[in-house]
């Protein structure tokens, strides 16, 4: 069977392919009739030498069985080899028929095989067609002999010179014939229908475990959803009801100035803007296009721009890449890098370094470079600590530099990207 399959064409030997059954049959089942034929030609070659038309009719029926299992390697369509085959047989056996005793010949039988291989190995339109083709033939052959319409004797005298031998050996021949080919076509149909369902189980499998790793992706995606969202929200509300409870109890013991309590509103105030903001930043974050890093670019790009807005500093902002697919990161690592980011343009904004700033995201290879600049008129200018930039680096394992060359200071981060 496995070599058989080297007749077929490599793109129907996947089972997937929706000829593959018809492939592996026709496979089998042309290896059995080229067999078949072998025999039945050196029979008449033998026994009968001197009839030339029938040893060429059978000789031509096998070489275009040979050209047939041939076109068959080299075509992505086994329809058209079949079909043609199926009426090239037809045509050289009705000429064969007409030769050895037209309705008296023996050689009808073999118009039976070429009706249930058609139907058989090409489909079951070409069958009804070869069918009524060769009905319309033998009443042809009948309508001839019945209206004498040829030499008297023409038909009747072929077949009276032959033996019962020759009518014994081919009924049975065209017989076991037939039953090879039915053999033939159950097991194969059986050993593709076998194949067909290990590889579905074998998909199956892989699809079942594709998705329990999906499962146990989205369950952890999850933990890190809730932990991220506790870490930038839970923090900042716990702050605000220390607050607010400071400003209650103090409200009830009289403690509570004016100054005092305009002092604890405004820090309130600023935490609430801070938590409204990363909610925000959260939300979007877990959005559809939060994976794309030119889409985080630009989200960033606006969220400076509104810390900037009240001071009028002006913002250049360029994204640059070398690849012509589209970027992407993790929504976790984005979440992190916008925080990086704001929370730098923060600092810049609240200690008033310049009126410009300088914001590009650079894909290359396998890293994501984000620079932030700007111009300094002293040559010592601070060193600033944030906050929580440092936590959040380590979690995208990035690196930070900080480098000043030519008045400009530049805050550098690489990140790297898993493709």
């Amino acid at each position: 069977m496995q070599i058989l399959s080297f007749l077929i064409h490599p793109s129907i030997r996947n089972p997937v392919h929706k000829d593959f059954k018809k492939a592996q049959i026709s496979s089998v089942s042309l290896f059995v009739i080229a067999v078949a034929l072998v025999f039945y030609c050196l029979y008449f070659y033998i026994y009968k030498p001197h009839d030339i038309v029938k040893n060429i009719t059978n000789l031509t029926g096998l070489v275009c069985l040979i050209f047939t299992m041939i076109a068959l390697r080299f075509s992505k369509s086994i329809l058209f080899p079949l079909t043609l085959l199926v009426l090239i047989s037809l045509i050289v056996t009705s000429v064969s028929i007409f030769h050895t005793g037209g309705i008296y010949s023996v050689d009808i039988s073999w118009l039976l095989m070429i009706v249930v291989t058609s139907c058989f190995f090409v489909n079951l339109t070409i069958g009804v067609i070869y069918t009524f083709l060769a009905s319309f033939y033998i009443i042809f052959l009948y309508y001839i002999e019945n209206n004498n319409l040829m030499p008297m004797g023409y038909f009747s005298d072929y077949s009276n010179q032959l033996n019962a031998t020759h009518f014994i050996f081919t009924w049975i021949f065209v017989m076991f014939f037939l039953l090879a080919l039915t053999i033939s076509f159950l097991k194969t149909f059986q050993n593709a229908n076998q194949k067909i369902e290990e590889l579905q189980k074998k998909e199956l499998e892989d699809l079942t475990k594709i998705v329990d790793a999906q499962n146990i992706e989205i369950n952890l995606l999850r933990e890190k959803l809730a932990s991220d969202f506790h870490d930038e929200v839970g923090n900042k509300l716990a702050g605000i009801r220390i607050l607010a409870e400071t400003v209650i109890y103090k409200s009830k013991h009289e403690t509570l100035d004016k100054n005092d309590m305009i002092s604890i509103l405004t820090i309130i105030e600023s935490r609430a803007r801070e938590l409204y903001d990363s909610t925000r930043d959260f939300v979007w974050s877990v959005s559809s296009n939060s994976n794309i890093i030119e889409d985080l670019f630009n989200h960033i790009k606006e969220q400076i721009l509104n810390i900037f807005y009240l001071k009028k500093i002006r913002l250049d902002s360029q994204f640059k890449t070398n690849s012509e697919r589209i970027d992407k990161i993790q929504p976790s690592i984005s979440r992190q890098i916008i925080m990086i980011v704001k929370e730098i343009s923060s600092v810049l904004n609240d200690n008033n370094l310049s009126e410009n700033m300088n914001l590009i995201f650079e894909v290359e290879s396998k890293f994501l470079y984000i620079s932030i600049s700007h111009s300094i008129s002293t040559t010592n200018p601070p060193v600033f600590k944030f906050n929580t930039s440092d936590n959040r680096l380590q979690k995208i394992k990035a690196i930070y530099e900080y480098k000043i060359s030519k008045n400009i200071i530049t805050y550098k981060i690489s990140i790297p990207l898993n493709k």
